[in-house]
């Protein structure tokens, strides 16, 4: 339903400005983390149309990182070196950057920045502000506002709307790869270009066909911040570009060399950060033995380490620096196709029960064996032995979970461990001697917390249950991957690790909507929710329905949550403060790391 307007104008849904000026250097942080950008902005009220009302509007919470203590002007020297199992394919051409993007994050801006305690509501990043416009047919207008005196690196001059817009136009090509650029950056603007233009040399303006929240909450803050020349682009084309990399971040490209390290260099005087280290440098080192050995000896100063490496560690005298919440690992349960009629519906499964879209899921027995499921496994005894304490119990999963964001519920708390009360709800339901399930656990990259959570899951429900379950070590791609694409897991259940979290409506990208290509379930109420949420812009609205359908999976027990882990870097005697990036499973905000004070 649309406003009615007396004059015909648009409903502006959100105005978020920054009343900072041109930029000049920010600078190193000394007692405090890592620096935030800027303070939440505030926001303006919009002129209307006479007799409309003024629709609400939620201001971004300031985030997490505390701003710096002012001090002399930082001078860049010495080296920071990490030490990395891969360096991905070494491809540095912005939309062809997948596995590599941790490492080219030091070279980017984006153009805004994530609020690590609001999470859907951005900050200023290279724009200082922006605007965005909805129309009554659901078209929407952005306006961003561009910092002046932001600069590309060895010499190539001031970042304008033009290089932003050239820069954008790159992701709709067919062929992307990074961050699932094509697809989502057709769903912002379509396929016509002169949807985006620059304006003048500091404003970019771009119209949308539709609402697209994802694109503005996540797509601008941790992605599509690889702006380059315009210039540079035209002069050494996409495969110059992918072999010396010029952007604007805090640190530009100094040298590659394939299988062995990419060196960084600081930018002085930086907008943002001027980086306390003078270079940054990646070096490959595939096994967890020598990376903690050239940790020891020096040669390296920062090292992802697996948790079972931490005593080793801190004997040696080294400090562990956190990144929580960088993950999130659950059991899902096969089958569960209640959108539209599917061949892969578990018809015959216990925790599927009946086509039934209604509340309880698939009716009141299959709803108490999924409770029975959950409640029969000690998912802080998993924490505790599988992941060495090293995270928190997992509440509800598909990135619902982080407590003090908008949308969350204080009556979420973790299932209960009560295996009595489990086998109890599993004789109401019909099965007092239990059942047969398939368990596939398959191996991701970087340990093997899949296997070591399915074989701690399964042998509980087989004391406490009487199940039976089959195990069934495989290779994600293609064994379980195919299935879900195919909508054909009956009979099944999965341990699934993805990374850090996000929002629910990023989740919408996967795991979820049955227009999906990677689903785990399928149900009307899942699809309405992510139809609406990428939809809508305004974060107190988005974050209203987002609690609903909490709720919604909270009650339903759609899924079995097991643990979302922290990330553990090892760090050495050369530095000092550093905070990773929150809710990511890769190092981040390497630019902020500082020197440590003797």
């Amino acid at each position: 339903m649309f406003m009615r307007f007396v004059a015909p104008m648009m409903l502006i849904v959100g105005l978020v400005a920054c009343a900072r000026a041109a930029p000049t250097a920010t600078p190193a942080p000394t007692a405090t983390l890592a620096p935030a950008a800027t303070r939440a902005p505030a926001i303006p009220t919009a002129t209307l149309a006479p007799g409309v009302p003024t629709p609400t509007r939620v201001a971004p919470t300031p985030t997490l990182i505390p701003s710096p203590t002012a001090t002399p002007k930082t001078v860049p020297t010495g080296t920071l070196n990490i030490a990395v199992p891969s360096m991905g394919n070494e491809d540095w051409l912005p939309r062809m950057v997948v596995q590599e993007g941790y490492l080219v994050q030091p070279m980017y801006d984006t153009l805004l920045q994530e609020n690590f305690v609001n999470q859907d509501a951005p900050l200023p990043g290279m724009a200082e502000s922006w605007e965005v416009k909805q129309f009554p047919d659901g078209q929407v207008e952005y306006t961003f506002k561009l910092r002046k005196g932001v600069q590309f690196h060895k010499g190539w001059g001031e970042v304008t709307a033009e290089d932003l817009r050239d820069f954008f136009l790159a992701y709709g090509k067919s062929g992307t790869l990074s961050g699932g650029g094509f697809t989502i950056f057709t769903e912002w603007l379509g396929k016509d270009e002169s949807r985006i233009q620059a304006k003048d040399r500091y404003t970019l303006f771009a119209r949308s066909p539709q609402p697209t929240a994802y694109f503005l909450e996540t797509g601008l803050t941790r992605g599509y911040g690889a702006v380059y020349p315009k210039k540079y682009m035209a002069e050494v084309g996409e495969d110059g570009l992918r072999r010396q990399p010029v952007h604007a971040g805090p640190y530009e490209f100094k040298e590659h060399k394939r299988g062995e390290r990419l060196s960084l260099k600081a930018v002085t005087d930086h907008w943002r950060v001027t980086p306390e280290f003078a270079e940054l440098n990646f070096i490959v080192a595939p096994e967890p033995a020598t990376q903690i050995a050239m940790l020891r000896i020096g040669q390296a100063d920062i090292v992802s380490i697996s948790r079972q490496f931490k005593p080793e560690v801190l004997a040696a005298g080294l400090r562990i620096i956190t990144a929580r919440n960088a993950g999130e690992d659950f059991l899902s349960f096969g089958g569960m196709y209640y959108a539209v009629p599917r061949p892969g519906f578990g018809v015959n499964d216990p925790w599927v029960g009946s086509y039934d879209i209604k509340e309880p899921v698939g009716g009141a027995n299959a709803l108490k064996v999924r409770q029975a499921l959950n409640l029969a496994v000690d998912k802080q005894a998993i924490l505790d032995k599988i992941y060495l304490g090293e995270g928190y119990v997992t509440t509800i999963v598909m990135q619902f979970q982080k407590e003090g964001v908008p949308w969350w519920n204080p009556a979420w708390k973790p299932y209960p461990y009560d295996p009595k009360r489990a086998k109890e709800l599993l004789t109401e339901a019909g099965y007092p001697n239990g059942f047969s399930v398939n368990l596939w656990l398959p191996r991701f990259p970087g340990g093997t917390q899949s296997l070591d959570d399915g074989e701690a899951i399964a042998s509980m429900w087989e004391k406490n249950l009487g199940l039976t379950v089959k195990r069934l070590v495989v290779e994600y791609r293609p064994t379980v991957r195919t299935p879900l694409v195919e909508r054909n897991t009956k009979g099944y259940m999965w341990v699934f690790i993805q990374g850090g979290v996000g929002t629910p409506t990023t989740a919408c990208t996967i795991g979820g909507i049955s227009t999906t290509v990677v689903l785990h379930w399928e149900h009307p109420r899942w699809d309405d929710f992510c139809t609406k949420a990428r939809a809508e812009l305004d974060p107190g609205k988005r974050a209203a329905f987002t609690r609903e359908v909490g709720d919604f999976f909270y009650n339903n027990y759609v899924s079995q949550p097991i643990v979302n882990p922290n990330v553990l870097y090892a760090v050495g005697p050369k530095v000092g403060q550093w905070e990773p990036t929150p809710n990511v499973s890769s190092a981040g905000r390497l630019e902020y790391a500082t020197r440590a004070r003797k």
